[in-house]
């Protein structure tokens, strides 16, 4: 009967709606994480193999490092005369985990402590209770805003005194699942621009009269870019008008230039460059700018920061594009 409901549970909670994108790892958010697998018997057992269950309850309480609650379920099922005993171990553990941020790739690692129950399913007089601790490693891999898929393999002790028998059990168990991330960040990025116009730019002098002293480079401030996206956002749209209008009304050539925070390799954060680039240009070609306006649509990564990459608002910052006058 516990089986059961342990994998119904583990049903409704993969059901969880999902949205796109990449999945964040920032203090303040909460996870689901339920699994399958499958576990490897201590030979002290004197069982064979079998499945194993779970499912995680976690906390981002510092970027990149979480504290997870997890409820779990190995059987070991009897495999000929040599292993003869049949078993169901329930445990409850508490595992603090770093994870390492490589794009959509999040390898991670961190230990488990907690309580497992066992008993010998075949042999009424065998139950025991006791401490439980062991290394984990794993791997998630981004494949919405706020999921990703998990592979994690754990060896945990599980200690055990019943009868004549009076020892404990390294088992080893691997595991494939799902991280549902919810909740808000304790760090935000940077809010959206007002209900209310930008600033505008001083008049631009008449068609046949450039302005003079215009900056070498004109930062599209509200133009930023969510975390692992190039497609624009609805607060952008105004700002980009805005920059039409400028660049139809003064006789100047201009390089759209895209730029990302340093969160992922160089070679991915140099294609999401380039996309935010033609984004970009695309927008101010569709909507009036004469072609000969834009000398260059280039994207350069994480090679040209104008904040810190160690903060989220930093970060928020660095994912911009920019106006090159030439």
């Amino acid at each position: 009967m516990k089986k059961t409901l342990l994998c119904a549970a583990l049903a409704v909670t993969v059901a969880l709606p999902l949205a796109a994108s990449a999945a964040p790892r920032e203090e303040g958010q909460w996870y689901i994480s339920p699994k399958l697998g499958y576990g490897w018997s201590d030979e002290d057992r004197f069982s064979g193999n079998g499945l194993a269950a779970g499912v995680g309850f976690g906390y981002v309480f510092k970027e990149n490092w979480t504290v997870e609650g997890e409820l779990g379920y190995n059987q070991y099922d009897e495999d000929g005369s040599d292993h003869p005993l049949e078993w169901n171990s329930w445990n409850v553990n508490a595992s603090v985990r770093y994870l390492i941020d490589l794009g959509k790739g999040h390898p991670y690692f961190g230990i488990a402590l907690g309580y497992a129950e066992n008993e010998v399913d075949n042999v009424d007089s065998y139950q025991s209770g006791g401490y439980q601790v062991g290394p984990i490693v794993g791997f998630e891999y981004d494949i919405t805003d706020n999921g990703a898929l998990r592979f994690e393999v754990a060896q945990k002790y599980s200690d055990f005194s019943d009868g004549d028998i009076d020892t404990g059990f390294w088992d080893t168990t691997v595991t494939l699942g799902f991280t549902h991330y919810f909740g808000e960040k304790a760090a935000p990025a940077p809010a959206p621009a007002p209900a209310s116009p930008p600033p505008t730019p001083p008049p631009p002098a008449p068609p046949e009269e450039p302005t003079p002293n215009l900056p070498v480079s004109i930062t599209l401030n509200g133009v930023n870019f969510d975390f692992d996206k190039c497609t624009l956002r609805a607060d952008a749209i105004a700002i980009l008008d805005e920059a039409v209008r400028v660049l139809n009304g003064n006789d100047i050539r201009v390089e759209v230039a895209g730029h990302t925070d340093a969160v992922g390799s160089d070679e991915y954060n140099q294609k999401l460059s380039e996309c935010r680039a033609k984004v970009v240009g695309d927008y101010l070609t569709g909507n009036g700018v004469a072609g000969a306006k834009i000398s260059a649509v280039n994207g350069y990564g994480e090679s040209k920061p104008i904040d810190t990459n160690d903060t989220a608002e930093g970060r928020a910052r660095n994912r911009r594009t920019e106006l090159n006058v030439q």
